[in-house]
């Protein structure tokens, strides 16, 4: 298995890789020859490439040592390695690491350094079994307070360097974030900044462990009285694909390389009502964050094949669909080619008050 510490990851300006021996001249050009970084940082001064060289090479034998997480920051733009992000302590019987990080002078003011620090908490919490990443900066140094409060990361007394020496932080403030918090907050940000996506999509087949996942999302959505009205099928058949697209009068889905289709019966509830609609609606919104969470996108498409053209019920009969199931929606999966547009939202005022219609909160 690969060390963690030895993957590239990147944000939407920056990639964070390995070290090089390349990166001698631009570490030494950028940041590792400055005063102002490596004191702040608390690290030597190299005042030449050759000094650098012997820093990159110690850089270079440690990716051997399982314990050892350090990244070039580059910038995407010129290729330049522009700083560092490290893991400077690992406590491995807590699951802490302790983090550092340096941006250098040319390229400070343009918030390289909390788009690298928050590339870095979203890579740590996905691909490690870490439950908290700690951030120290000198009181003096406001400015990099600020930098970890943008990362979502908040101040604490629960401080794990000092408090196993057996000290006070004194001249230091900690920040933090643990596992279960990111969670909370990535839970959130998902359901914001989910898009409807109608463009094209890439070549390029959806795993079925993919499919089962975003299946299971989708079912374990509420139902009323748990009649359990939604059914699904996945589909990833390059024929069945094409047989059903050809059905579909629109171009919405002509690249999609699967879709899953939502079937309902309806069930007869509570005092003979049937909640079916809800049933797949929650189920619906369920995928589709499950699909963004995995790194594809959709778009739920239920208008125009329940019309009169019972485009739907054609559907069904491609698929073996018993009559007493209504496919009623189907959703494209893949990987986007290109982005989906945000749209035109009313304001948060103008559709959501407290304690009564249009009651602002006081």
């Amino acid at each position: 298995m690969i060390h963690t510490g030895t993957k590239t990851f990147e944000s939407k300006r920056l990639i964070c890789r390995r070290f090089e021996e390349k990166d001698s001249f631009d570490m030494h050009k950028n940041w590792a020859s400055n005063p102002k970084i490596q004191c702040e940082y608390g690290e030597p001064v190299y005042p030449t490439e050759e000094d650098v060289k012997g820093l990159l090479k110690k850089y270079l034998d440690s990716y051997e040592n399982q314990d050892f997480y350090r990244w070039a920051i580059v910038e995407k733009a010129s290729g330049q390695n522009i700083g560092q992000i490290a893991f400077c302590r690992v406590y491995s019987d807590c699951a802490t690491a302790e983090i550092e990080y340096c941006i250098g002078e040319p390229f400070w003011g343009k918030g390289y350094a909390g788009e690298a620090l928050s590339a870095l908490v979203d890579f740590t919490f996905r691909n490690t079994s870490f439950a908290k990443l700690e951030a120290y900066h000198r009181n003096a140094n406001a400015k990099s307070g600020r930098v970890l409060e943008k990362s979502r990361m908040y101040k604490t007394d629960n401080v794990e360097r000092f408090r196993r020496e057996g000290k006070e932080a004194v001249g230091e403030t900690c920040y933090c974030i643990e596992r279960s918090e990111w969670e909370k907050i990535e839970m959130l940000k998902l359901i914001n900044n989910r898009r409807s996506y109608r463009g094209k999509y890439k070549d390029q087949k959806v795993p079925k462990s993919d499919l089962v996942k975003i299946m299971e999302a989708g079912l374990a959505a509420p139902s009323g009285c748990n009649k359990q009205t939604t059914s699904l099928i996945a589909v990833d058949d390059s024929e069945l694909l094409k047989k059903l697209k050809e059905v579909i009068v629109s171009s919405v889905a002509e690249t999609a390389p699967s879709m899953i289709c939502v079937l309902t019966k309806r069930i007869p509830a509570y005092r003979d009502r049937c909640f079916a609609t809800q049933d797949y609606s929650a189920a619906i919104e369920n995928m589709l964050l499950a699909i963004v969470e995995l790194g594809y996108q959709s778009c739920w498409y239920e208008g125009h094949i329940t019309d009169e053209d019972k485009i739907g019920r054609k559907m069904a009969d491609i698929l073996g669909v018993p009559e007493d199931y209504e496919l009623v929606c189907f959703l494209p999966v893949g990987i986007a080619e290109g982005e989906a547009t945000e749209p035109k939202k009313k304001s948060f005022e103008e559709r959501a008050w407290f304690n009564g219609f249009g009651k602002a909160s006081s």
